[in-house]
């Protein structure tokens, strides 16, 4: 019997592993961020010491959760980062070494202009 279990669990595991996780975690933080909103609409003075209480620890909580999904999120985009420095570091090697190309190509027509301006001098010379 733990076969069709196990395999609705795999099931309903499936969708989720084809929605993006960041979207998730930003849905949660919006939910979160809901809340807390919700929470603190609320005037502390009007509850009873224990209600008061019960909501401090709820505005606490809720102000924690926020900031474990925000970390979270940061840590996913900071491994994401991470993941595309090589690619990135190869990129700037390749625009390193086609300006450098561009210096010396830009050097030669530098000289080749020199050439010229020379060649145009010595030509006025005997027109």
């Amino acid at each position: 019997m733990a076969k069709p279990k196990k395999r609705a669990a795999a099931a309903s595991a499936a969708p989720l592993a084809a929605v993006d996780s960041d979207d998730l975690l930003q849905q949660l933080q919006q939910s979160l961020e809901d809340t807390q909103r919700q929470l603190l609409s609320l005037d502390p003075t009007e509850l009873s010491n224990d209600d008061h209480e019960k909501w401090r620890q709820q505005v606490n909580a809720v102000a924690l959760a926020i900031t474990k999904v925000r970390n979270a999120r940061l840590a996913a985009l900071s491994a994401q980062i991470s993941a595309e420095l090589p690619a990135l570091q190869k990129a700037t090697d390749r625009l390193a070494e086609s300006l450098a190309d561009l210096q010396t190509a830009n050097e030669i027509i530098s000289t080749v202009a020199q050439g010229i301006g020379v060649i145009t001098q010595i030509l006025t010379l005997f027109a």
